[in-house]
């Protein structure tokens, strides 16, 4: 199967994650985590933040994984303006 977004936290994740990555998908990167330069693909597009780092500095490293929620939702536009109006409707 191929996923056209990955959001990896940890080597472990990448290796497992990034050869599942469609030509033109996503790859999010921790880059507390992970040194960019060990994503390998080529035809995808990589972003890469300090989950961690940003996390501890609003309060406390647990809070990594609403960090790359937080990128991740950011960086596709998945929840725009139009989308939450709509769904306050429903």
């Amino acid at each position: 199967d191929w996923s056209s977004d990955v959001c990896s936290s940890d080597l472990a994740s990448l290796g497992r994650f990034e050869k599942q990555l469609k030509p033109g998908g996503v790859l999010l990167l921790n880059s507390s985590l992970i040194d960019p330069s060990l994503a390998k693909r080529t035809g995808i597009e990589l972003d890469a933040f300090p989950f961690n780092e940003i996390a501890q500095s609003v309060g406390h490293t647990r809070f990594a994984s609403m960090v790359a929620l937080g990128a991740y939702v950011g960086r596709t536009r998945l929840v725009g303006k139009g989308r939450r109006a709509h769904q306050q409707k429903a």
